[in-house]
């Protein structure tokens, strides 16, 4: 099986939200997670752009791949 996770940064580089692959929705080979815009205290994050990495591990071989997006919250 294959382990994901999201993780969610602030411009700065400090870890504002981690998403664990059990927490994505699945639909055929996609993954996706919702974020609510809180931080991993629960606390509203402020406007900015923030880094989303997401890791993929797993396969036959054990391979590993990640994708870094940026995402704009607006408030």
């Amino acid at each position: 099986g294959l382990k994901a996770q999201a993780l969610v940064y602030d411009i700065t580089g400090s870890l504002v939200r981690e998403f664990a692959g059990s927490d994505a929705a699945r639909s055929g080979n996609e993954l996706s997670w919702t974020w609510d815009l809180a931080n991993s205290r629960g606390q509203a994050v402020a406007s900015g752009v923030y880094q989303v990495m997401v890791k993929i591990k797993g396969g036959s071989d054990n391979q590993t791949a990640k994708v870094i997006k940026k995402v704009a919250v607006v408030r």
